[in-house]
């Protein structure tokens, strides 16, 4: 059983802020961007805001590891996430965080270095590849739509077995795993 499936991914020639700034209502919009670091948030704020042509008028941003988010359920419209790097067994979380704050049929507008995570809590309606043209260091886009009401935990909240591994099998929360295939 497959969580999403797709025929093709498109090649995005524009920013990932322009793509972002597509989705995005500056007027009405309830907005939150999410990154690891200060700058990074500070940065595509601003370069949303420039794509846009106007300030968004509810805009938050976070800055940090994205494993619990100090968010209501369901607050936000649009969650414009560059999701942090991470191994294979722990780059769903800040996935499942963002689908839980943003509202139901909102949008998330996700960014990854690699590979795209996934859950039953969202659809995925598009995927980009990025920075293709300019032979820039490779990274995945993808436009989604909440599609369940929000949960905050630390976990997928409508998991099943087939899409995460049984405990025993996880590794342990302070082990980091490195994928040296793919650096």
């Amino acid at each position: 059983m497959h969580l999403h499936e797709h025929e093709d991914t498109h090649l995005w020639e524009g920013s990932f802020a322009a793509l972002a700034a597509g989705q995005i209502d500056a007027a009405t919009d309830d907005v939150l961007i999410l990154a690891e670091d200060e700058s990074e948030v500070r940065r595509l704020h601003s370069d949303i805001v420039t794509e846009l042509g106007t300030p968004i008028a509810h805009a938050e941003t976070y800055a940090g590891a994205q494993e619990e988010l100090p968010f209501d359920v369901d607050t936000f419209d649009v969650t414009v996430q560059v999701n942090p790097s991470r191994s294979p067994f722990k780059r769903h979380q800040p996935l499942y965080q963002a689908s839980a704050v943003t509202r139901p049929n909102g949008t998330i507008v996700y960014k990854a270095p690699r590979s795209l995570a996934h859950s039953e809590a969202v659809d995925i309606d598009t995927i980009y590849a990025l920075n293709w043209k300019h032979h820039e260091t490779p990274a995945l886009a993808a436009l989604m739509t909440v599609s369940l009401e929000g949960t905050l935990g630390k976990t997928n909240p409508t998991a099943t077995a087939s899409h995460t591994r049984p405990s025993h099998e996880q590794p342990p929360e302070t082990e980091e795993t490195t994928i040296t295939s793919f650096a």
